[in-house]
């Protein structure tokens, strides 16, 4: 259980409200966000763009105090989080010390149980010591990677580094799992670099999803199909929507289906667009 989905599990309590940092500083009313609920659930504060270390948390307060400053949950990856800052602006406007809690990397042995369920004791046993063996343990610590790296198990031999593995987990994502539509497909490299682009486009926007419908509006958190489509290799995004390199994230709407595959294609979709360096001067 990842970070988001703990939160997700936590929201289905009818007295939390979940939403994003930036659909609650964007939110003209953010009533219309906590509802019924008590406590509202923020997740995704390192999504949001800020100037300075404590600008996000900042926007996020204001946004609570124009809701009187209900009790709260703040969540952010843990490389993003300024703890001094951050829990000093929250002490500002409630007068009390926030419970600062962080969410431990699953231990090896619970990783094996999870490796156990999906391809069987042997074979776990085999993944774990090859990631070790090779400095790979970090997949171990993460459930959306640890998944992924038993899929690509399960199709054959693991990689031995890092980016052989987020490569097996592109094409494992990509593979067109239904006969009928295997045959209509771009190729692999249309695929790729139309999701490259729309990551790249989500990461360096801050948008948190892409709207399918064309021409539709292009608010803060959500970007066109049709802005992406015009960027290099952005065409076939249509298509590559349909790969489980998405997921869904509302009516018409699409996000990462993982966060470090869309970091990783948007970065490599960023490299491919640099232009050469120009030629030396002449002295």
């Amino acid at each position: 259980m990842g970070k988001s989905t703990l939160l997700e599990w936590l929201a289905t309590d009818r007295l939390y409200a979940l939403c994003t940092a930036r659909k609650l500083i964007n939110r003209s009313d953010p009533h219309s966000l906590l509802g019924n609920a008590t406590v509202l659930v923020v997740d995704s504060l390192d999504e949001v763009n800020a100037q300075r270390d404590g600008d996000a948390v900042d926007h996020v307060l204001r946004k609570l105090g124009e809701l009187d400053y209900p009790l709260f949950v703040l969540a952010c990856r843990v490389a993003d989080w300024r703890s001094a800052t951050g829990r000093e602006a929250i002490y500002e406007q409630y007068e009390q010390e926030p419970y600062e809690l962080h969410l431990d990397p699953l231990r090896e042995a619970d990783a094996f149980a999870l490796l156990q369920q999906n391809v069987g004791m042997e074979h776990a046993r085999s993944i774990v010591k090859h990631l070790n063996e090779r400095g790979l343990q970090g997949f171990l610590g993460n459930p959306q990677t640890l998944n992924l790296v038993s899929e690509i198990a399960k199709n054959g031999r693991l990689p031995d580094t890092k980016g052989e593995l987020f490569e097996q987990a592109v094409n494992v994502l990509r593979e067109e799992t239904r006969a009928s539509k295997s045959s209509k497909q771009p190729a692999k490299k249309d695929i790729l670099d139309a999701a490259g682009a729309a990551f790249a486009s989500m990461i360096l926007t801050g948008s948190e999803a892409i709207s399918r419908v064309s021409g539709s509006f292009s608010s803060e958190t959500t970007i066109s199909i049709t802005e992406i489509c015009k960027l290099p290799g952005g065409e076939f995004l249509a298509q590559a929507l349909d790969k489980r390199l998405f997921n869904g994230a509302g009516i018409d709407r699409f996000t990462y289906a993982h966060r470090s595959i869309g970091e990783f294609l948007g970065a490599r979709w960023l490299s491919s667009r640099k232009r050469p360096a120009p030629p030396p001067m002449n002295s």
